[in-house]
């Protein structure tokens, strides 16, 4: 008797191997230490009935935030481009401020609107090769942690933030 539903890769997915792209803040990249990709759900319609509720799939999904945790750089560079970010999309005091949603990106150097930014993730094959691409579009974020700095610890602990970003919607795609 042969079995037909077998899988043909048996590598389990490994949490270290991936590259994580947000070109809005080109500092953070580099120090990506960890990354919570979004959930989904597919909310529940309720049709009544005199005996029991009966329950059908939703007319819309609707998607997590990402979180991204990152070291932060002596200067914090990294920490600043999304402070700065935060700034430029609430309630700035200064038309400067928000002047910072609209700069060039750094990459490039076009002059584009930069108050949403796509991000993207790519989660390595057990080779370190690419294999599936999560595409977020329309990112901006929503909250940044704090820093904490501490003179008791008996050794260095670098600093680490994390931010979390709302998204439209997500793609995912085998590379």
């Amino acid at each position: 008797m042969s079995v037909t539903n077998q899988p043909t890769n048996f590598n389990y997915l490994s949490p270290l191997g991936y590259k994580f792209v947000l070109s809005r803040v080109p500092n953070v990249e580099f120090f990506v230490q960890r990354i919570t990709l979004p959930d989904v759900t597919l909310p529940v319609t309720v049709t009544p009935s005199p005996f029991v509720a009966v329950n059908h799939p939703g007319d819309h999904l609707e998607f997590g935030q990402v979180s991204v945790t990152f070291r932060v750089n002596e200067n914090l560079d990294n920490y600043l481009e999304i402070y700065n970010w935060m700034i430029a999309l609430g309630k700035p005091e200064r038309f400067s401020q928000y002047n910072l949603a609209n700069r060039p990106y750094a990459a490039t150097g076009d002059q584009l609107d930069t108050t949403l930014s796509d991000i993207s993730v790519v989660l390595l094959t057990s080779a370190m090769n690419g294999n599936v691409e999560f595409t977020m579009r329309d990112c901006f974020p929503t909250s940044l942690s704090n820093i904490e700095v501490d003179s008791t610890l008996s050794d260095v602990e670098y600093i680490t933030a994390t931010a979390s970003f709302s998204i439209k919607d997500f793609t995912v795609a085998r590379i």
